[in-house]
């Protein structure tokens, strides 16, 4: 199956009356788009997650930054850039801890 007839199966044509119109509209997010295939492409690509056909874009839930294009991508964010995770996140030196730390070096 080419890359057009898979990407022709996320997108219906928009008509007007018995003329073709110069857009589509996904199926998946109901969104309206270029009837070019470059378009059709990207669309699927970069909100969708390429063939994985996701509704919802590829992107974090707790900050509002534009979609991912990887999940590498994401993961990267995740682990260092976003400031809500970081904020969740315990910190590495926890004082019950430190304690127990010491305990168990006293013991040995």
């Amino acid at each position: 199956m080419s890359t057009q007839a898979k990407t022709t199966q996320i997108v219906k044509v928009k008509t007007t009356g018995s003329t073709m119109a110069d857009s589509c509209i996904c199926y998946l997010c109901q969104k309206e788009i270029s009837s070019t295939s470059s378009a059709r492409n990207n669309h699927k690509w970069d909100n969708h997650d390429g063939w994985r056909r996701r509704i919802f874009p590829l992107k974090c839930q707790w900050c509002d930054i534009k979609p991912m294009i990887t999940r590498k991508d994401l993961a990267k964010h995740l682990l260092s850039r976003c400031e809500a995770v970081l904020r969740l996140r315990f910190p590495l030196s926890c004082p019950f801890c430190d304690a127990v730390k010491e305990r168990g070096r006293e013991v040995r």
